[in-house]
């Protein structure tokens, strides 16, 4: 190409010699068909320049061209890829002799760009053969007047276009692009400024951009370079953006993401080849905040692929769009299977659900539209949890796989937010493994198939409760059932089976220091019903002691205990039998409970309680 110039260059000169003397009576617009003839064959695309004129009357000579027109592809659309009605350029003729192009000055006249991508993703703007060398000119000042740029995509919902003005800044023109238009069928409004486009036009390298864009209801601002702009490739640039939800970006991103909060993230964005490198994020959703490294890399043979890291210093469930029961006001389309594949490690220093998690750590895994969160871990209510999840994207709502185990959660911070409120519950451990069609949470437990253990340790059990559940008669004459103590707790387990919304808790076993109590029952979520039954057993002889079973029955809302009157009121019966055989004395032995409620240890009732329990 440099050879090439250099003929070109020698022979305009040998030219201009041999007429300079006749230049004012000659017309050179016979140059413009060997001249479109020769660009055509350059660029291995039609190429036509209507009229040609040169001024030679100075030391630069003047070029004027009047309607250049560059051919679009076949299959394109538009009637051309470039029109320019007049381009005014000076020469630098002793830099023609090297082989160098020299512009001090270029105005283009209304210039028309014309940028299709075909069904198949082929760019118009792509032709000729490639060369190794950069085109070795160079424009000192570059003027645009009134210019358009447009792109054009009928198959990806894309019909945009900007007017171009140039603007002088300090030592070079800046050229300003103001686009409006509809982009993925969202409605684009584009503000961009292109510092020194003649330094680009003298190495057809790199090119600095920075401003501003809406596109619908999402704004930001761009700054940065693009590395290959002929290709339009090699992105390297910095961005702010802000919008209602990052769902509605699908059309743009392709990414199946829930409708969550406003947001707003500030990232460096670089691409190299088929790779996207996300680094230096920043960005809130909602009230939650985030930060780290991503890499987004997409294959022609496999599914696009997102991984790196992630980390929050608080982040809130419901701004993620877990938890959320109310549905946008406009709901997009179906969910459709996760549609690439996911391998990213998170941390969060506050995680805020109805409780508050701390250190959650966890592995992001999608495979194949299956969601899963690895080796989940996390503190909570000063106890500790790990969990391993899995969805699945192919369905709405995502079906859920559930194994965790639990230790030590504090049950007064536990219950706290249903608006319980009890001293020294104790602490709560166990392990549960579940499957459900997933939805919202009451959805989730409804249709919950599997089951699980719970211990309770270290509690003080009000002896409100065990009053409840006796009368005993002695200690009521003596303080109306003693409600100003409390019993100790030893151990507390139960197994739960959960089928078709019903929850069943068999056996119930609590272990307090002076008695056992012992039950079941089920809570039908469908309904909104329990009905449990519990029978204490003391461990030492009570007299005047009339204990009773008890039933805890009604809605869950409002729940009732009741005692069952047929067992006291047998005790009553035989009492009342023998007090009329053999007196006072008689009468009173029916209610002397023999202790068949022994000492229970509490690892016993463990491995008793969670016999069929799957790890």
């Amino acid at each position: 190409m440099g050879n090439l110039f250099k003929i070109l260059g020698l022979t305009i000169l040998i030219l201009i010699t041999s007429v300079i003397g006749v230049s004012t009576i000659v017309s050179w617009n016979w140059l413009h068909r060997p001249l479109s003839k020769l660009l055509s064959i350059t660029f291995e695309r039609e190429f036509n320049i209507l009229e040609l004129d040169f001024n030679f009357f100075s030391g630069q000579p003047i070029v004027n061209i009047n309607n250049l027109y560059l051919a679009n592809s076949n299959w394109g659309k538009k009637p051309f890829l470039l029109h320019i009605e007049k381009i005014i350029a000076q020469l630098d003729l002793w830099s023609l002799l090297k082989g160098h192009w020299v512009l001090p000055k270029v105005i283009l006249i209304k210039p028309i760009i014309y940028l299709e991508l075909s069904p198949q993703n082929l760019p118009n703007w792509i032709f000729g053969k490639p060369s190794e060398q950069p085109l070795n000119i160079k424009i000192k000042q570059l003027s645009v007047q009134e210019g358009s740029l447009t792109f054009f995509a009928p198959h990806l919902d894309t019909d945009f276009t900007a007017q171009i003005t140039e603007k002088p800044i300090i030592s070079n023109h800046a050229v300003a692009l103001h686009g409006i238009g509809r982009i993925r069928n969202g409605h684009t409004e584009l503000k961009l400024r292109a510092e020194s486009l003649a330094v680009f036009l003298e190495s057809w390298r790199s090119l600095n951009l920075d401003g501003c864009f809406t596109w619908g209801y999402t704004s930001g601002r761009i700054g940065g370079m693009l590395v290959d702009p002929l290709k339009f490739q090699g992105f390297d640039f910095e961005i702010e953006m802000n919008g209602p939800s990052p769902a509605v970006l699908y059309p743009l991103t392709g990414i199946n993401l829930p409708y969550l909060p406003l947001y707003k993230i500030q990232a460096h964005i670089k691409q190299q080849q088929n790779k996207w490198m996300i680094s230096n994020i920043e960005g809130l959703i909602g009230g939650s905040d985030f930060a780290g490294d991503l890499v987004w890399e997409v294959s022609n043979k496999q599914l696009p692929r997102l991984f790196g890291k992630l980390k929050s210093n608080q982040l809130s469930l419901i701004d993620i769009g877990i938890g959320k029961d109310t549905p946008p006001q406009n709901p997009p389309p179906p969910a459709e299977p996760l549609n690439f594949d996911v391998n990213l490690e998170f941390y969060g220093k506050k995680v805020i659900s109805p409780l508050i998690l701390e250190e959650v750590k966890t592995l992001i895994r999608v495979k194949e539209g299956q969601f899963y969160l690895d080796s989940l871990n996390f503190g909570l209510t000063g106890g500790q949890v790990n969990a391993t999840i899995k969805l699945d994207s192919h369905f709405n709502p995502m079906p859920i796989n559930l194994t965790t185990q639990f230790k030590l959660l504090d049950l007064n911070r536990l219950l706290a937010p249903l608006g319980i409120k009890q001293q020294d519950s104790g602490n709560l451990s166990g392990k549960l493994q579940f499957v459900s069609k997933g939805g919202n949470i009451i959805e989730t437990f409804k249709t919950a198939e599997g089951n699980a253990f719970f211990m309770v340790t270290r509690a003080q059990l009000d002896s409100i409760l065990l009053a409840l559940a006796r009368l005993d008669l002695a200690k009521t004459l003596n303080s109306v059932l003693l409600i100003d103590k409390s019993v100790a707790v030893r151990c507390a387990v139960a197994k739960v089976i959960a089928h078709n919304g019903v929850f069943t808790f068999d056996p119930i076993v609590i272990d307090a220091a002076t008695t056992k109590v012992t039950g079941n029952g089920t809570i039908n979520l469908l309904i909104n019903q329990l009905d449990f039954t519990f029978e204490p057993h003391p461990k030492d002889l009570s007299l005047f002691s009339a204990y009773s079973p008890f039933r805890v029955t009604g809605n869950l809302q409002s729940p009732e205990v009741r005692i069952k009157v047929g067992s006291l009121g047998g005790r009553m019966a035989a009492a009342a039998a023998l007090g009329a055989l053999i007196g006072p004395v008689g009468a009173v032995m029916p209610f002397i409970e023999p202790g068949i409620g022994e000492d229970n240890d509490c690892q016993n009732l463990v491995n008793n309680a969670s016999i069929n329990v799957t790890d």
